[in-house]
């Protein structure tokens, strides 16, 4: 498979870019890999960059982009952050990857079992760690009652809901974005990873 240029990147249409990630869960899922030559990229791509995609995903070892993906060197920007949250940082990445870099798709994938979400569910307070989970509070909040013990499906309900309220913060939060994707130059969606499967399943915003 051959490295992305500038040309094949302008040539890409965000639905284009939709479904080369699916394409590659799918072969992913399957046990296949397409054909490329690593080293090849990594000199294809030491004059320039042109990632089709930017992908926000959790920190979570099980969940790596590029893999789950079946992507090479040079093909996406990958935002790692436990429980895939926005903050300026991160919301800086994205507005890079996609105004200066060209990238045609957002995606933020959160996933089943996610320790940072199970963590924001049981309240947990530790140094740093309660100020990133604070961001996922949001999304605990719809589904928490007064002494709600969260069940595992509950917790994964959050997950979903927590990459919902990051999309969401995304517009919100960057006027660059979210002219982007009216101008139909980007599509920013949510997804989740099973970790159990594999697999990748974009969600209908």
């Amino acid at each position: 498979m051959k490295t992305q240029t500038k040309i094949t990147q302008s040539n890409l249409t965000p639905q284009i870019a939709h479904n080369i990630l699916v394409e590659g869960n799918m072969r992913f899922v399957a046990n296949l890999k397409a054909q490329r030559n690593l080293k090849e990229q990594v000199f294809e791509t030491s004059s320039g960059q042109y990632p089709f995609a930017v992908i926000l995903s959790c920190i979570d070892s099980r969940v790596p982009a590029e893999l789950v993906f079946d992507q090479g060197i040079g093909d996406i920007f990958s935002v790692r952050v436990a429980g895939n949250i926005i903050n300026e940082d991160v919301l800086g990445s994205i507005e890079y990857a996609c105004k200066v870099a060209g990238s045609k798709i957002v995606v933020v994938m959160g996933h089943t079992k996610c320790g940072a979400v199970t963590a924001a569910c049981n309240g947990v307070e530790l140094g740093n760690i309660t100020t990133l989970l604070s961001k996922i509070k949001p999304a605990v909040s719809k589904y928490k009652k007064d002494n709600t013990n969260f069940t595992d499906e509950m917790i994964e309900d959050v997950s979903l809901e927590n990459v919902n309220v990051s999309i969401k913060k995304i517009t919100k939060e960057s006027s660059i974005l979210k002219d982007m994707e009216a101008n139909n130059e980007i599509e920013i969606i949510g997804a989740m990873y099973d970790v159990n499967t594999g697999k990748v399943e974009f969600l209908n915003n």
